[in-house]
């Protein structure tokens, strides 16, 4: 559910940018021009849309996933062991379906929420905040300070 609404708060964002960028101009002509460019503007915000929507489905299909392999590994391997009706390999089971959802399952999440910071900060940060304007990055340097201070 958190998806879906991340998803909706994301077009309604574009459909924003996009109207309040078509509107900015007080004067609209309809020229070759103007409708050139405002054809290359609704080709990029659909194609915006659908990369949003890719991305989420993206993250959707990892939690599909995640959900499925632990109904899996309960059923199959930690219900297989209580219904064996044997201590030992209730033990086994255990051990097992403890690795498994250790191993597997908490990799998988970590890298749902890697995917997820990683289309935070490329998808939405790049396509409405980043201009690409201003000063080059400099790290900071104590040699560089040290020089700077003594000319």
């Amino acid at each position: 559910m958190r998806l879906a609404d991340e998803w909706i708060a994301g077009v309604l964002d574009d459909m924003r940018c996009f109207v309040s960028h078509f509107f900015s101009n007080s004067v609209h002509r309809l020229d070759a021009v103007s409708v050139a460019l405002q054809m290359i503007h609704t080709i990029e915000f659909v194609l915006g849309a659908v990369s949003n929507t890719a991305s989420y489905l993206r993250l959707w299909a990892l939690s599909l996933a995640h959900s499925q392999l632990s109904a899996v590994f309960y059923d199959r391997v930690l219900m297989a062991g209580v219904q064996s009706d044997n201590v030992a390999a209730m033990i086994v089971a255990f051990f097992v379906w403890a690795c498994a959802t250790l191993g597997v399952l908490m990799v998988m999440e970590s890298l749902s929420a890697f995917l997820h910071a990683l289309r935070l900060h490329w998808v939405e940060f790049q396509n409405k905040f980043y201009r690409g304007t201003g000063w080059q990055f400099v790290p900071f340097s104590f040699a560089t300070l040290a020089s700077e201070e003594t000319a």
